[in-house]
């Protein structure tokens, strides 16, 4: 017979390493997994200035200390993604894709913690060699070179502000008559001489043989040459195969101040929860108030350490 955890956990960024941290505080049997690596979108943050007690960390570095506190504590992730989740009965069911086999896992209880993913970029191009959502992971490759940026909120900012310590010119091209990112990041754009805004600027095309060699601007508004394009245009929650789970016209759960859901058993946290404000702090607190109450769900259902 298959093993029933006590909760299972879908996601280990913030959110679900909070969750991972109560719950075996408690003495809960417990799961993570995880698609990609712990820490989630963590990892691809080059500084990290607004987490209290931190001033200044990268947030790999932040993803390891946070990943090493529940490591301590007996913590067990399976690397996979979440592929089905059946979440209606009393028992719980999570289907993994591991490698090339899916294993299908048991739960009394599940957080769901699944974060947001990039929104792509539609225009002509787009699938060219040279494109990426990620400065931190791919800027490298770029040294020396002219790039582009897409966005106009904090993590195009990041971005170009990242990429400019990297590259010759740094193209930030930003959709509206203003940029949306945090005060100090505006000013920080402002001194870096290597920087250059283009405001009320849309892609039409992405150019180029096999990979980028230019930006086609719509309106007739000219030719950009450049040899790499970051794409940082917003987030998505991923909640689609989550059937069943109420969420917003955005397709963001909707949940109590308990991080309780519509199904009995089932929570969710971070940043794929619908609310106004998405910051490490908030998503840390979402995963403790909904382990908390999956604490208190599992003694209702009669889990004697819990």
């Amino acid at each position: 017979m298959s093993e029933i955890y006590d909760l299972i956990i879908v996601g280990g960024g913030p959110a679900g390493l909070s969750a991972a941290l109560q719950a075996l505080r408690a003495g809960l049997n417990i799961l993570i997994v995880e698609k990609e690596s712990t820490g989630g979108t963590l990892n691809y943050t080059d500084t990290i200035n607004n987490y209290l007690g931190s001033p200044q960390i990268s947030g790999f570095d932040l993803s390891n200390k946070m990943m090493d506190h529940i490591s301590e504590l007996g913590a067990k992730v399976i690397f996979g993604e979440a592929t089905e989740a059946h979440l209606k009965d009393k028992i719980k069911k999570i289907v993994v894709e591991v490698g090339l086999n899916f294993r299908e896992f048991e739960s009394k209880s599940v957080i769901i913690a699944t974060g947001l993913t990039h929104k792509k970029l539609e225009c002509r191009g787009s699938n060219l060699s040279g494109i990426s959502y990620c400065a931190l992971c791919d800027g490298i490759l770029y040294q020396g070179e002219n790039v582009a940026v897409v966005g106009g909120a904090n993590t195009a900012a990041e971005s170009a502000l990242y990429l400019s310590n990297l590259c010759d010119e740094v193209s930030l091209i930003v959709r509206r008559d203003e940029l949306s990112c945090d005060q100090i990041l505006k000013k920080q754009l402002k001194q870096k001489d290597n920087i250059k805004i283009f405001f009320n600027y849309e892609i039409d095309e992405i150019q180029g043989d096999k990979s980028v060699e230019q930006i086609k601007f719509k309106d007739n508004r000219g030719i950009l040459k450049v040899s790499g394009v970051f794409i940082n245009i917003g987030q998505e929650p991923r909640t689609n195969i989550f059937e069943g789970i109420w969420t917003d016209e955005k397709g963001y759960f909707v949940s109590d101040e308990r991080m309780q859901t519509n199904l009995d058993g089932v929570f969710v946290a971070g940043d794929c929860v619908e609310k106004e404000l998405r910051q490490i702090v908030t998503a840390i607190s979402d995963g403790a108030v909904a382990s908390y109450s999956a604490i208190k769900y599992l003694r209702n259902f009669g889990v004697t350490n819990a």
